[in-house]
């Protein structure tokens, strides 16, 4: 097989390790799966049998809603029953265990953490600072699976109907441009999204950026602007940018001081266009605490002062209280209601400082809150989700609302405990 680009020639590229084919698929992910995609790296999953399988990788993308796939890059020259229709059956067995589903959350929420920019992207797609909570919920729904091959053939066809789920296939072909020594490669594939404005009737998509020069001649950075378009400012290496540049101007000095400032400009100019927007429609944070202590001061017959953020004692220093809020999040068709809060270990060391310390959350309103004595919450931590980082730990509590009852999640515990009785 040939296509013929401008007159030039690229010959069909047989890839011989899948590894080959996964670096092309992580090379162009933004083309597969939308630019507003994320591509996170391998990681060991396991079934509750305890059978571990390792995806090539896992992708976010955003939309109306996040939505998550388990990526499989495969070798049509593979046996499909021995290979491919195994790793499937892992996957599905994988994803339907709770604890490998916290795992994830975890491992998702961690890489983006350890990334500013990549953070900033997520928080302005989400429309909040809830990073862990959205992710949990993205996890919580079943992903997409995807195959990504060099050849669609019928016994993988097959194999997928025996499979019996709903399983995507990206055809992903490799073209090696004909008579240069260096790797000028073109790609043919579908997309999983779909293109909002597409030329003409062109279905598929073919990805020629190492072997086209950008429309716009006659500007450096304009050129470069346009790779980071395609590819994504973080995947566009320096010596790609350099080739760019003596295509444009053949006696440039651009160097690696030039690649730095380009990359900067460019995500200064991206991401502050958004966060203009985003602040125009951004809504005011949830913050009811001084009704909440209102009415537990009624409650526990003390006058409370805030001493910090969330922190609390009465006029004598002798009890302490941590007072959170959070408000109603309402998900599904059947609107079930749930409250996300975050205990940090400074709460916590702030409590154990008083034998008389108390725990309030306030879920959705002061009209509903929950008064515990610290010492009947604080044991509840150890089978709570724990993010920790060197700038920053806390514990992720959640509350369900399930026909007037509140109960406190205890992930990796047995069962949520029901903190009703303590609805003042």
């Amino acid at each position: 097989m040939i296509v013929l680009i401008d007159g030039v020639k690229y010959h069909l590229l047989i890839p011989e390790k899948e590894s080959d084919l996964e670096s092309h698929i992580e090379e162009n992910y933004e083309a597969i799966f939308g630019k507003d995609s994320i591509y996170f790296p391998k990681k060991k999953i396991k079934s509750k049998a305890g059978i571990g399988t390792i995806p090539d990788a896992f992708v976010i993308a955003f939309g109306s809603q996040l939505k998550w796939s388990i990526l499989e890059v495969e070798l049509a020259s593979h046996p499909v029953y021995n290979h491919v229709f195994p790793q499937l059956t892992k996957f599905r067995r994988a994803i339907e265990d709770s604890y490998t589903r916290r795992h994830l959350t975890d491992f998702f929420y961690d890489i983006i953490k350890s990334d500013i920019i990549l953070e900033a992207k997520f928080k302005q797609q989400i429309g909040s600072g809830e990073i862990y909570k959205a992710i949990a919920d993205m996890v919580a729904e079943k992903p997409r699976i995807i195959v990504a091959i060099d050849e669609k053939t019928k016994e993988l066809e097959e194999a997928l109907k025996d499979f019996g789920g709903e399983v995507e296939v990206v055809e992903f072909k490799v073209f090696r441009r004909e008579g240069i020594s260096e790797e000028i490669n073109a790609f043919l594939f579908e997309p999983i999204f779909k293109y909002k404005k597409q030329a003409h009737t062109i279905s598929r998509y073919i990805d020629t950026s190492k072997s086209k020069l950008s429309s716009r001649k006659g500007s450096i950075i304009n050129a470069v602007y346009s790779r980071f378009d395609e590819k994504g400012v973080d995947n566009v290496t320096y010596k790609e940018c350099e080739e760019l540049a003596k295509q444009v101007k053949p006696d440039t000095a651009f160097n690696k001081n030039h690649f730095s400032w380009y990359k900067r400009d460019y995500r200064i100019k991206r991401y502050s266009k958004k966060s203009t927007i985003k602040k125009r429609v951004k809504k005011a944070p949830v913050s009811y605490h001084e009704d909440c202590i209102r009415r537990i001061s009624a409650q526990l017959n003390k006058v409370f002062m805030k001493k910090r953020r969330s922190l609390y004692s009465n006029t004598n220093d002798d009890t302490r209280l941590v007072c959170l809020v959070s408000k109603a999040y309402i998900k599904g068709s059947k609107k079930k209601v749930s409250y996300w809060y975050g205990f940090d270990p400074s709460h916590k060391d702030f409590l154990l400082e008083k034998k008389d310390s108390f725990v309030a959350l306030g879920c959705g309103s002061a009209d509903k809150v929950l008064l515990m004595p610290a010492k009947f919450f604080i044991p509840l931590l150890d089978n709570m989700n724990k993010t920790e980082s060197l700038k920053h730990s806390h514990w992720h509590v959640k509350i369900n609302e399930k026909k007037s009852h509140l109960l406190l999640e205890q992930p990796l515990g047995k069962e949520s405990i029901d903190l009703t009785e303590y609805v003042i």
